[in-house]
């Protein structure tokens, strides 16, 4: 059940990845059907038990290296997923299986395959502050942290079910930088590392509430307006960070200093280095 290939995200498709005598071989393991193409596929993660999570804008599904299984919204069923457009899947330090769409977060029944709704409640302020949510990352207090499309940062804590709000303040420098959040990462030293459409890369100190601000200023000049998309760690202590106009970039957590990498400059050919989904 165990899935030990190398598996890589693309936007056109899921695929199976080895190298040829001279270019990448990509095999096709959703099939297609009648009525959905899986023709954009958000993310993927594998849980600890062995399952792929595949999170598209048709709905989720899980794949065991033989079968999938396709989980969508029902507008009859409250226990099914609050929507098919999901973006992201985390699993927590309790095996506890969470999902970030365009109507809530959802978390997944592994015994009974119900998933339970949390929304924005416009009337509670301890609830989402929206529920277009994009990223979600866990700390080694076990609290969630929750990226919105249009609403900030949130704090998720289990046992109370309670949110906490994190909002831009321009007149407040020890803020997020802005209220889109597309990625999140928590490093080693408990610091969560927050990245969205301002073209910036801001931190919170967890321990302390203290943000600060990163400016990537490793991309060309005539991409100085991006979007951050998605975080992926080193063992050199480096953030990788991926773009949407500004192609792919590392940040040295020592030096505080991006690096640009030119993936033009690979042995196949990549026809636009400025876009980098995962």
């Amino acid at each position: 059940m165990f899935i030990k290939s190398l598996l890589i995200c693309f936007s056109l498709c899921i695929s199976f990845f080895s190298y040829g005598d001279e270019y990448p071989y990509f095999k096709h393991i959703i099939p297609k059907n009648k009525t959905k193409t899986f023709s954009l596929i958000h993310s993927v993660n594998q849980d600890s038990y062995g399952f792929i999570w595949i999170t598209s804008p048709y709905g989720l599904i899980r794949y065991d290296g033989i079968n999938y299984i396709t989980f969508e919204y029902r507008e009859d069923d409250p226990a099914s997923l609050s929507t098919n457009v999901v973006f992201s899947v985390l699993e927590d330090s309790e095996n506890r299986l969470w999902i970030t769409s365009d109507k809530g977060l959802n978390l997944f029944n592994r015994a009974t395959g119900d998933f339970t709704r949390f929304l924005h409640d416009p009337n509670n302020i301890n609830s989402l502050s929206s529920n277009n949510i994009r990223a979600i990352s866990e700390d080694k207090e076990g609290n969630l942290w929750i990226g919105t499309n249009n609403a900030g940062l949130n704090k998720f804590n289990y046992k109370t079910k309670n949110f906490t709000r994190y909002l831009h303040d321009k007149n407040n420098n020890n803020s997020p930088g802005g209220n889109i959040i597309w990625a999140l990462h928590i490093s080693e030293n408990n610091k969560l590392w927050m990245g969205g459409g301002d073209s910036s890369l801001d931190c919170l100190d967890i321990k302390t509430n203290k943000w600060s601000h990163h400016i990537i200023n490793s991309v060309k000049k005539d991409t100085s307006n991006f979007t951050i998309w998605w975080f992926a760690k080193s063992i050199e202590e480096k953030l990788w960070i991926g773009t949407n106009g500004g192609g792919l970039n590392w940040f040295d957590y020592n030096t505080e200093k991006f690096s640009y990498i030119n993936l033009r400059k690979l042995p196949w050919k990549y026809g636009n280095d400025y876009k980098v989904i995962s």
